[in-house]
This record gives structure tokens, C-alpha cells and sequence, in this order.
């Protein structure tokens, strides 16, 4: 009798109406959020499994899974039989990145509307760095039910593997089953995944090795934290680069060459890439990847010098990776070369680089464009200077191309800049400084049409870089398209 009251209580407790959708931690109720009630579930077919509960709860005590209440006891109630939601699995994937601290931190603006202002966090940084697209229309969903392939998709990417790099979206299960993945639990792709599925795969993915050969859990520990709110204080530029419509296109003509925008616009020369053609069309590259920017954000790095580090998450392969992530997820072909060319020698990276990305374009025949990102530099009374636009009100690292004329079609590659420029700059007013031309060679003259541009200034902040380069991408790619 005692273990059949018990069992009753155990379902009464499973069963018990969530009264959010998460429960945000204590941090974020200071903060003024404030869960959204939902309505009562359903009662579920089948109790759920005692694996699944202790999955919940082990990730619980990790701070990955959060609770939809708590009971009596004051213990949480994980309502594990529930379906999960797009904006939950959406906060499950940035906490198994280890990257809840920054997202909290960043306040990025969210290009969605319809989701609760406790994911909203979570889910504009999942957008700009390109985790998530939301629905392709503009909608993000929240609320909906997340599928089976969106989660493991989201796992995938936890686990450092990309697309279509490493895996197509269609094939998400089966590369999910291949690393050790639990994903014949499902029926479909499309079938709504609980709660307590989220927690087996989630905790079964901890022991997985990333990509790169480190466990997940290990990557999560060390993962780095982030200070309390800021304000950027270092000294602002805003010069205007101009666009089309707005008096002209802005550009420094060191090289004299005498060209106008408007002759260099007609100039671009045409390129062959297409989304979701099936071939490597764009590579990534960084000549001085070691270049940095300014801690003001909290988030720490070792310095080497003159704003620059050798560590990945904070110098310019981050954020050539949010950008090459954004061009893949907009269905353009897209190679990240990580390669570092300019440290411990700065001298001569351009040189160093050549024979490299001669190599690479034999590997990828089909490839018509090299983008060079870069941090630009500058000082005023001893202090590192930002670039500042603000874009839907936040603000954000300003944009410059730079452009060589050394070669013979360098006026096919400024055209493309400049019609970049002037499709950014009528998009988001005030992101772009003016053009540069310089005589000089970059390198550009290995592909049909190169970029080098520079992501803010040493002064700018690398979330305001990061903002910066994810607009970036979808202005490139809506370019490439019109184009």
C-alpha cells in the first residue's frame, strides 16, 4: 500500500501542470525577467522513464537543464514528459557550448518578436552566431515544438560539426547515430522530442568527444566567464563611408588612381555563386588572425601585444567563424582557412600566406571568392579608438573594405566592394567607413573577386565585432544573390 501511495505521488508531482516554460535562475529575476505561464499538458501516454530523471537531474546540478517549477519540497520538477520548445532547445544549446555567461552579457537585439523575454537573450545570440535562422520568414516560433533533427542538429553543433562542412541537414539523425547519438528513438525527423529526451541526449552527448578531440564536459568547464554589465568608455569615431542614395559613396584614393564610385560600382565583376549550388565557392582567411580587440566586454585573453593573442575565441578566427558560419547557413559554400600566418613574425604575413592559399584553391577548384578579415587600429592620447555605428539600438563595430590596385583586375574586385558597401550602408546606416584604395596587391589577385575588410578598431569590443560581421554575412550573401 505504502509503494503504491508513493507511485501515486511520484505521477501526481510528473504530472503537475508546468507553471513556465523555464524557471530562469535567480540572476535573471533580479534582472526583471519573468517567466510566461503556459497552459496545462496533456497527460502524458507513459510515465517517464527513471533515466530520464536522472539525466535531468545530473544536468540540473551542471547548470544545463533547468526546472519548470519546484515542489513541495522546494525540489525541482523537470516536467519531463512535455514537449520541448524551440526557445528551450535553443538556451540548452548555448549552455552545452558553455557560452550562457557571454550570451547573457552581450545583450544582442533580437531580430525575432515572438518569444519570451527570458529566452530573448539566448536566442538573439543563437541568431549571431548563426546557431539558428529561425523559420526563414522572420518568425522565430518559441513557443513551437522542437523536432527531433532541429535537437540533434543543435547537439551536432555543440560537438563542434557544422554544414555542410561536416554533416546536411536531411542527414542530421544519421550523423547523430555515427557519433554515438541515441537518435533511433525517433520515428521521424519531424517528431516532437520531449523534455526527457532532450535530457538523455544531452547527458549522453557530455561523454561524446568534440570535434576537435576534447570531451564536451570538458569544453563546458572551461568555458570563460564573463564580467558584470559594461560600458564601452574608449574614444568613438563615426566616419561616414556614404552610400548611392545618400550623397555618394565615400573613397580614400590613396593609390591616385582618379576612379569614381560610380564608375567603380559599374565595374564589378561577375561572379558564378549560387546558394546551395554544392561547392566551396568562398574561403575565409586571415592574414593577421592574431588581431584582437579591446577586454572592455570581460571576456579576457592573454595579450601578445599591440591588441593581439593567439587565442581562437577572441581574435579574428572568431570572428571569421561567425561569419563562415552565417554563409553556410545562407546555403554559400564556405571554407574557414584557420591558419596563422602572422605570429610569432608580424612582417611579411602577406608573403608567408600566398603559397598557403595557392594550396587551398587547388583543394577547392570551385572557389571565386577570398574574404580577409581583419581589426583595424588606431589611437587617441594613448588609448585605443572604436569604429561605433548603432544598428537597430545596438551598437556595433563599423565596417571598411580595403581594396588593392596592384594587379590587373583590380577594378572588378573594387566594384564588388563598393556594391557591398553601398547595400550595407542603405541597410543599417552608419555601419560603413569610407573605402580605401591603396596600391597594393592583398593577395586579392588569386580569385575572380576578393575582400579585405576590416571588423571595427582596436578600441571596439569583440561582441560589437561579432554583430558586426553576422550582419555582414547576410548582406554579402543578399548581394551574391541580387547579383
Amino acid at each position: 500500500m505504502k509503494q503504491l501511495s508513493a507511485c501515486l505521488l511520484i505521477c501526481c508531482l510528473l504530472l503537475t501542470p508546468a507553471l513556465a516554460v523555464w524557471e530562469p535562475t535567480s540572476d535573471l529575476l533580479d534582472a526583471g525577467y519573468t517567466p510566461k505561464p503556459t497552459a496545462p499538458v496533456p497527460t502524458p501516454a507513459a510515465p517517464v522513464d527513471a533515466a530520464a530523471e536522472t539525466a535531468a537531474r545530473e544536468l540540473y546540478d551542471r547548470g544545463l537543464f533547468q526546472g519548470t517549477g519546484t515542489d513541495g519540497d522546494g525540489q525541482p520538477v523537470f516536467s519531463l514528459e512535455r514537449t520541448l520548445t524551440r526557445q528551450e532547445a535553443v538556451i540548452m544549446l548555448v549552455r552545452l557550448l558553455g557560452q550562457e555567461a557571454e550570451a547573457l552579457a552581450c545583450g544582442y537585439p533580437s531580430p525575432f518578436s515572438d518569444h519570451a523575454d527570458w529566452a530573448a537573450d539566448y536566442v538573439s545570440y543563437a541568431w549571431v552566431m548563426s546557431l539558428t535562422l529561425g523559420n526563414g520568414d522572420g518568425t522565430f516560433g518559441g513557443e513551437d515544438p522542437a523536432t527531433a533533427a532541429q535537437y540533434v542538429t543543435f547537439l551536432l553543433r555543440a560537438l563542434g560539426y557544422t554544414t555542410p562542412a561536416d554533416f546536411a541537414w536531411e542527414n542530421a539523425l544519421a550523423k547523430g547515430a555515427e557519433l554515438g547519438l541515441d537518435t533511433a528513438r525517433f520515428a521521424a525527423p519531424d517528431a516532437p522530442i520531449t523534455r526527457a529526451d532532450a535530457a538523455l541526449m544531452s547527458r549522453t552527448a557530455l561523454d561524446l568527444h568534440t570535434k576537435s578531440g576534447a570531451p564536451l564536459a570538458d569544453v563546458i568547464g572551461k568555458a570563460a566567464s564573463v564580467g558584470e554589465g559594461y560600458k564601452n568608455n574608449n574614444p568613438t569615431i563615426s566616419p561616414k563611408g556614404g552610400s548611392s542614395v545618400a550623397g555618394g559613396i565615400a573613397i580614400a584614393d590613396e593609390a591616385k588612381t582618379g576612379i569614381g564610385w560610380k564608375k567603380g560600382l559599374q565595374a564589378a565583376a561577375e561572379l558564378e555563386i549560387a546558394p546551395n549550388d554544392g561547392k566551396v565557392r568562398v574561403l575565409i582567411i586571415h592574414t593577421h588572425a592574431t588581431e584582437s580587440y579591446s577586454e572592455a566586454d570581460g571576456l579576457l585573453y592573454k595579450d601578445s601585444g599591440n591588441y593581439r593573442t593567439t587565442d581562437e575565441n577572441r581574435n579574428m578566427l572568431r570572428v571569421g567563424q561567425v561569419f563562415a558560419d552565417a554563409l553556410n547557413s545562407r546555403g554559400i559554400g564556405t571554407v574557414h582557412v584557420t591558419d596563422v600566418v602572422d605570429y610569432p613574425k608580424y612582417v611579411g604575413a602577406y608573403d608567408r600566406f600566398r603559397p598557403k592559399l595557392q594550396d587551398y584553391l587547388a583543394q577547392y577548384p570551385d572557389v571565386e571568392m577570398i574574404i580577409d578579415m581583419h581589426r583595424d587600429a588606431a589611437t587617441h592620447n594613448g588609448l585605443p579608438v572604436r569604429a561605433v555605428a548603432t544598428v537597430n539600438g545596438y551598437e556595433t563595430a563599423q565596417l571598411m573594405f580595403v581594396c588593392g590596385n596592384e594587379f590587373q583586375d583590380w577594378k572588378g574586385h573594387l566594384g564588388i566592394a563598393l556594391g557591398v558597401h553601398d547595400l550595407m550602408e542603405q541597410r543599417y546606416p552608419g555601419i560603413m567607413r569610407p573605402l580605401i584604395l591603396r596600391e597594393s596587391r592583398y593577395n586579392q589577385d588569386l580569385t575572380p573577386g576578393s575582400l579585405l575588410v576590416e571588423v571595427g578598431l582596436d578600441g571596439n569590443t569583440l561582441s560589437e565585432a561579432i554583430y558586426s560581421a553576422r550582419l555582414l554575412a547576410d548582406g554579402l550573401a543578399d548581394y551574391l544573390a541580387e547579383n
